[in-house]
């Protein structure tokens, strides 16, 4: 269907009238942009001085303007004292301004910080230009007035340049950038002083390739001292920071830490591939020895967050986050220069970083605010993401995976119901994360689903009966699910595809027993969880019966049977039921009884999901109560639905089976009822039902799957009116002889 739509005259001249005005300030907004850019240049301020200069002395020889010799020296006194007064006042200013931000700096930067090498050229050539001016008359014969015109231009520009100088030093980034920068440098320094010792210590002693990877760390470690002068300068960085935090610069108090945290990735990538890891115990773990540039970072960081915790920063808490998880993502490429070595080592400063990470959100957590809390939880499954996306080391993952666990366990200690559910999403990521890269790692999969099994129990054990978030996170998982499915259908390389196909089924199996698991755990009556876990196994029906449908050649049954395995442990933990009507019991009977008519229908084995069906209705049956004596006839009658079935394939054995079930379970009624229906014959008025209630059941279950209006039905009842005549009703409710001479009339109002 062609869904063009044709504008009308008036509209087309306002679009463009629109378009032009748009492009008009884009052009205009990227000219003031390029003026700006040329207009600080270095190289136009030379050309504009030049021209100035050359135009007035054009200018003089044009209208043959000349001085006499002593209003040359005259001016040249006067020019010597102008740049005199001016580099008094810009020196004067400088002095004020270091007074005035004083308070930033420790005195020990201080005397630093006033080192200022290009101050001081200024300064220099500002005197050099005064006394030339002065000399000028006497130095020079001609163009006296020309060059005192441009010495006057220069000691201009200069002293504009310094007071944009010191106009910049006054924005306290300016100096966290500067200590930044000499940080930066001294780490740059350090490495190639350390790199031409290491090559030159190679050449002489000609190591083999693995022993010349572990000289570049022997060099650091030989000189401990030589991050003395970088550690002074986080340090200047943290105290600064406190002292504008102290002011309320929230800005360029983050600006700090983010120094503190440019450094240090800057000291990650230099060492990044000549590290070497150690034991640290004989049966411990393995410590990377960095000169303890490491632990004093995160020391400094870890002190900070205690301080703005402590006065409830909040944009603070929330960008020392975000500091953390770029430390976290950027510790995880590191490596190291004995990766060679057999056994597994870990990766140790990601392990550190992620320590001190933890310990944040623990504070963080502690502080009983809501949206500090949110904000770790995010955080928390940002970073589990992550990880996973570059690693399954076991390490890594139970270092988070146990934070993951104290934050879900004091969420649910605070009742905090959406933070769990969110926290249950992060697992559910972990698994899509996973399924595709670390198939074959059985610990990691094992670890996950107890970790997710956890969660969930927990989440269970907070949410209200009436809330559904538990259900939507399974929900979005499902739809995961099937988005994978179909994008390995659509894969067009064969051998890609079966790779794939081979990935995602390993996934279904352990996902399958997972739900067993749980299933067992809590059974299916359960009022949170139970509805989850059954359509888990809906969706995974569904799933199975696709792929099957695309690769005949797969042998399924064992998955399939799984599902059947779960839905058994429907009533697990359940000792007593007040209902006829079980809402995710009906889901569990529709399940099964689509299953088997499916079965039925292609010719397969449905042996055990018949079994199933039955032994679910006989269980419903034991732990109901008598509910005025309507439950039990309900119960029963649910037996009629996969009677139907059985009549309409031919299946007589166990057709036969379940006419006598229903006859067994109806003379079960009759024994538990029997004093009321005793009762009730000697009382006419007395209410109630009465022998044949499941004979009027069975008539009522008639006139709604033979119903005109049968499209309105669920569950069993909708699989019924789908499947069955009326033709195929009377022949199977015939054998029912219980009910042989009871007719029952619908009046029609």
């Amino acid at each position: 269907m062609d869904t063009k739509r044709e504008f009308t005259p008036k509209q087309k001249i306002l679009i463009t009238l629109y378009k032009g005005v748009q492009y008009a300030w884009y052009k205009t907004f990227s000219f003031k942009s390029w003026v700006k850019v040329v207009s600080s240049s270095v190289y136009f301020h030379i050309i504009l001085l030049a021209t100035v200069l050359f135009g007035i002395h054009k200018l003089l020889s044009l209208f043959h303007i000349a001085f006499s010799t002593e209003a040359v020296s005259n001016i040249a006194l006067t020019l010597a004292g102008v740049i005199g007064a001016s580099i008094a006042i810009i020196f004067s200013f400088s002095t004020f301004i270091l007074q005035s931000t004083a308070d930033l700096f420790s005195t020990r930067f201080l005397n630093e910080y006033i080192e200022d090498t290009r101050e001081k050229v200024f300064f220099w050539l500002l005197v050099f230009f005064t006394v030339l001016a002065l000399l000028v008359p006497y130095l020079f014969k001609i163009y006296q007035l020309d060059i005192l015109l441009g010495i006057l231009l220069l000691s201009f520009y200069l002293i504009f340049v310094l007071y944009k100088t010191l106009r910049h030093r006054i924005n306290p980034e300016t100096t966290l950038e500067k200590i930044k920068d000499d940080g930066i440098r001294a780490l740059q320094k350090a490495n190639r002083f350390f790199k031409i010792h290491a090559y030159v210590q190679n050449k002489i002693f000609a190591y083999k390739k693995a022993e010349s990877e572990l000289s570049m760390d022997i060099q650091y470690r030989s000189q401990p001292g030589w991050n003395i002068k970088i550690l002074g300068s986080i340090k200047y960085l943290y105290e600064i920071g406190l002292r504008l935090l102290a002011k309320n610069e929230i800005n360029s108090f983050n600006y700090s830490i983010k120094c503190i945290h440019d450094i240090y990735l800057k000291h990650l990538s230099l060492r990044n591939g000549n590290l070497i890891r150690t034991p640290a115990s004989l049966f411990g773990g393995y410590v990377v020895d960095d000169q303890n540039f490491t632990n004093t970072v995160l020391e400094y960081l870890q002190s900070t967050a205690e301080r703005i915790v402590q006065e409830k920063r909040k944009e603070n808490i929330y960008y020392l986050l975000k500091i953390y998880e770029s430390l976290i993502k950027n510790t995880l490429h590191i490596t190291y220069a004995d990766i060679t070595s057999s056994s597994h080592k870990g990766n140790p400063i990601l392990s550190i970083v992620l320590s001190y990470y933890g310990g944040f959100i623990e504070k963080l957590i502690e502080s009983q605010e809501n949206d500090w809390i949110w904000e770790s939880v995010k955080s928390i499954s940002t970073v589990s993401s992550e990880i996973l996306e570059i690693t399954d080391d076991y390490f890594e993952y139970d270092q988070i995976s146990k934070l993951l666990g104290r934050i879900t366990i004091a969420c649910v200690a605070t009742q905090k119901e959406a933070f769990v559910t969110e926290l249950l999403k992060a697992y559910f990521n972990q698994i899509r994360i996973s399924w595709n890269r670390y198939e074959s790692n059985e610990i990691l999969w094992r670890h996950i689903f107890e970790e997710l099994k956890k969660a969930v129990l927990l989440c269970s054990v907070i949410e209200s009966g009436k809330s559904l978030s538990m259900a939507g996170s399974f929900i979005g998982f499902h739809e995961w699910q099937v988005r994978v499915v179909n994008w390995i259908f659509n894969l067009e390389d064969g051998q890609q595809q079966k790779e794939y196909l081979e990935k995602f089924i390993s996934f279904l199996e352990r996902w399958s027993d997972f739900l067993i698991g749980l299933a067992r755990d809590v059974g299916l009556n359960h009022q949170q969880l139970g509805l989850p876990i059954i359509q888990s196994v809906d969706n995974n029906l569904r799933v199975i019966e696709g792929i099957k449908s695309k690769f005949k050649e797969l042998e399924l049954d064992k998955l399939h049977q799984k599902q059947s395995s779960v839905l058994s442990w429907y009533f697990e933990k359940t000792e007593k039921v007040e209902d006829s009507f079980l809402f995710n019991l009906e889901q569990v009977l529709e399940i099964l009884l689509r299953e088997i008519n499916y079965g039925l229908k292609s010719g397969l084995d449905v042996e055990r999901q018949i079994k199933l069906y039955i032994r679910l209705i006989e269980q419903h049956f034991e732990m109901a109560t008598l509910g005025h004596g309507y439950n039990h006839p309900r119960i029963t009658v649910k037996l009629v639905h996969l009677g139907l079935l059985m009549n309409k394939y031919k299946k007589e054995a166990e057709e036969t089976l379940i006419v006598a079930k229903i006859d067994e379970l109806n003379k079960r009624y009759l024994a538990l009822n029997s004093e009321f229906f005793e009762l009730k014959k000697k009382e006419k008025n007395l209410m109630g039902p009465d022998e044949f209630q499941l004979c009027k059941e069975i008539h009522d279950l008639k006139n709604d799957i033979l119903s005109p209006n049968r499209g309105l039905l669920t569950g069993v009842r909708f699989i019924s009116s789908e499947e069955i005549t009326e033709t195929e009703w009377e022949s199977f409710v015939a054998k029912i002889k219980y009910c042989e001479r009871i007719e029952y009339i619908t009046t029609v109002f």
